[in-house]
């Protein structure tokens, strides 16, 4: 089964046609609305390669070139030459005794080609071996134990390798940045509604003593400047739409931010409590689940869509 296939598509299909199927495929086979159906699962996985080769036009082009390949018949099998040397030295009426000495010739070949990827395993670089382990998540084939093995020995290569896990840290640091809007949202303030006018009637909540409303009366939350970090799956569309509704992003959490619980700020960890409103928050606005899994191919992570962390430069304040 091709990528087409798997799609359910055919190979003349625009790109809004591949991406409608993929959306389509993948809400009939998300682990998560087949929890426990390690068939779904696998399926899911091969949607999201196929997605992931499709949409991008230049691995689509050598892809229909590469399948182009294998239809007109360019792709020969080693085992059907053998079988056509064997077939005409049959057809010439030569005897078995004149081709005796090729079965030790295999042999030998076989033996030598054992030979050669024992001492190549043997040698295998660090880089190859974490390169390999990382792809078998892929397949969510593995047991806990196998999965913990696995886990265990990367951490070993890290700690022979201190040079390799500086290097990823990295490439890493540079990825996220590519999937990070340094300056999102800027000046942002925010009156904070006060708990205690809550109970108050109608007439007293309008205005207080010095003529101004509970909102005004309250605490004040001032964020200078605050940046965004988008997960892995579609991450320059959703980074595009997140600048392109930054106007309606921005008023919609500050009406959420409304209610803030000034207590809750003040204390040492109020950062981490105001992360996770601001996150909650703009999930719900944009109608994303930052804990969603997404299929991601040769990752021993899953994939996540929308908003997954935001950032505090310079730092907020209550007064």
């Amino acid at each position: 089964m091709n990528y087409y296939e798997t799609l359910e598509v055919s190979q003349n299909a625009s790109q809004e046609v591949i991406k409608a199927a993929y959306r389509s495929l993948m809400q009939r086979y998300h682990p998560d609305r087949n929890p426990g159906n390690a068939e779904a699962a696998e399926r899911a996985l091969l949607v999201g390669r196929a997605y992931e080769m499709l949409s991008d036009p230049d691995k689509r082009v050598a892809y229909d070139i590469e399948l182009k390949q294998q239809i007109s018949g360019h792709s020969i099998n080693i085992h059907d030459k053998s079988r056509d040397i064997l077939s005409r030295q049959a057809k010439a009426g030569k005897d078995s005794e004149s081709y005796w000495y090729l079965w030790p010739l295999i042999a030998l070949i076989i033996f030598a080609g054992w030979f050669i990827l024992s001492l190549s395993k043997k040698e295998q670089s660090p880089e190859s071996e974490l390169k390999e382990i990382r792809q078998s998540f892929a397949g969510n084939q593995l047991t806990k134990k196998q999965m913990q093995a696995k886990m265990n020995r990367i951490d070993q290569i890290f700690r022979e390798h201190p040079e390799i896990l500086e290097r990823e840290s990295r490439e890493r640091d540079k990825e996220v940045s590519a999937r990070t809007i340094p300056i999102f949202i800027a000046n942002l303030t925010v009156n904070l509604r006060d708990p205690d006018r809550s109970s108050l009637g109608s007439a007293e909540k309008s205005k207080d003593a010095s003529g101004k409303s509970p909102e005004d009366a309250g605490h004040v939350l001032s964020i200078p400047v605050l940046g965004a970090t988008v997960g892995t799956f579609d991450s320059e569309k959703f980074m595009l739409h997140l600048e392109k509704n930054n106007e309606y992003i921005s008023q919609k959490l500050a009406e959420k931010l409304v209610n803030a619980r000034y207590e809750e700020l003040v204390k040492t960890e109020g950062g981490l409590y105001l992360k996770k409103i601001i996150l909650d928050s703009v999930g719900e606005i944009t109608g994303t689940n930052r804990y969603e899994d997404y299929p991601s191919p040769n990752s021993e992570a899953p994939a996540r869509y929308g908003v997954v962390d935001v950032l505090l430069p310079e730092s907020f304040s209550v007064h």
